[in-house]
């Protein structure tokens, strides 16, 4: 099989058969184009359909097809990826397309022989014995379901009565922020994003990059940030890439800032220039490992942050002898169930404006006096609570 990559990193596989499985050191993959991108490695990424990855590197341009390739039968998805290395820790610089190719099943060596007949007779009068039980399992079935049902009206009452316990707790909440004149708009706030949020995917959001740094400026690039993250580019570069941390002021300062998921970096349409999520840990020896989670350029990008690179930061990567005026940049991160890729300014999560809200509730509570808001006002309060609360 030979894997050709064009100067635009696609690549196109000879064949779709990778092999059969089982095979070791019986087939080759050679590729051909792996220097239209200039790095110091390159290696070949296989993602399993039971979620299994496998990553070998190319050497001499070939790829020998071991055991542990031809693993599993089934469409296995490959990607060459061309990485540059510093300390033992290599950076994805360009990713191919993604190759659906297939490794093929093979006999069993231990293949059991056609039974006897009167095996045959045995096994069916098993058979038969299983399906009477079976029947008898079924009329069981039904008497349960009938009892079950007969639960499930009593757990609907159960249900009612609880929600009028709720209308007593909500009466006392009321109570509790009639003094809180200064909370309504902050609550009808709330109400209206929980709204928004429900409409797409529970309560998340749609940008959920924090752009930390303030500007960027090394005397040929200037990079601004508006009020709401959005970047704007001035200059020009040299004759090597720039990369531009976009998430703090430089990579030491970088936190965890998204939790563990799956998460699409958008592109929002900017050109020359890629947008790389770049997740790092810490060895017991307290070295850091870094790799490459995602690489966004042109088109939508899924990553994952999971415990093995739970850390993470944001580069801009610009391309090489590039004129920039007034280019536009807004990149975003949002969760993979938001089907939603317009681009939205950064704000503060529903969780943390709630606590805000509760924190000023628990002051009124203790320190607030008498009461300076008509029926109407009260009648607000009570409903933006009952939205938060649910």
């Amino acid at each position: 099989m030979t894997i050709a990559l064009d100067e635009n990193y696609f690549a196109v596989a000879s064949e779709e058969l990778l092999g059969y499985c089982g095979e070791t050191n019986s087939r080759v993959i050679e590729f051909a184009g792996l220097e239209n991108v200039r790095a110091q490695e390159y290696t070949l990424v296989l993602s399993y359909d039971d979620g299994e990855c496998f990553e070998t590197r190319i050497n001499d341009g070939i790829v020998v097809l071991t055991a542990g390739i031809m693993r599993k039968a089934g469409v296995v998805e490959v990607q060459v990826l061309a990485c540059n290395m510093q300390d033992d820790v290599y950076t994805v610089v360009r990713k191919s397309n993604i190759l659906r190719l297939v490794i093929m099943p093979s006999l069993d060596d231990d293949a059991k022989p056609v039974p006897a007949l009167e095996d045959c007779l045995r096994v069916l009068g098993r058979i038969e014995q299983c399906a009477a039980a079976l029947t008898e399992l079924g009329e069981t079935l039904v008497d349960e379901q009938q009892q079950l049902n007969e639960t499930q009206q009593e757990i609907t009452q159960a249900q009612h009565r609880l929600m009028s316990q709720f209308a007593a707790c909500l009466a006392q909440i009321n109570a509790a922020v009639s003094e809180a004149q200064d909370c309504v708009l902050s609550i009808q706030q709330s109400a209206s994003q929980i709204a928004v949020n429900k409409s797409s995917i529970g309560l998340q959001k749609r940008n959920l990059l924090k752009i930390g740094t303030t500007g960027y400026d090394d005397g040929n690039v200037v990079m601004t940030v508006g009020q709401g993250g959005e970047l704007t580019l001035n200059g020009s570069t040299g004759a090597s890439y720039l990369g531009i941390p976009i998430t703090s002021g430089s990579d030491s300062d970088c936190i965890k800032h998204i939790p563990n998921g799956e998460y699409i970096i958008c592109s929002n349409g900017f050109s020359k220039l890629a947008v790389c999520v770049i997740g790092y840990n810490y060895e017991q020896d307290g070295s850091r490992v870094e790799r490459s989670l995602a690489w966004c350029e042109g088109s939508d990008v899924t990553f994952t942050v999971d415990d093995e690179f739970p850390y993470n930061y944001v580069e801009l990567w610009l391309d090489t002898n590039t004129v920039f005026t007034d280019e536009l940049v807004l990149p975003m991160i949002r969760y993979k169930g938001v089907t939603d890729a317009s681009w939205e300014p950064f704000t503060p999560d529903i969780q943390t404006q709630v606590k805000s809200l509760d924190e000023r509730v628990t002051y009124l509570e203790e320190h607030g006096t008498g009461s300076t808001y008509n029926e109407t006002q009260t009648d607000t309060v009570t409903d933006a609570v009952e939205e938060v609360t649910q």
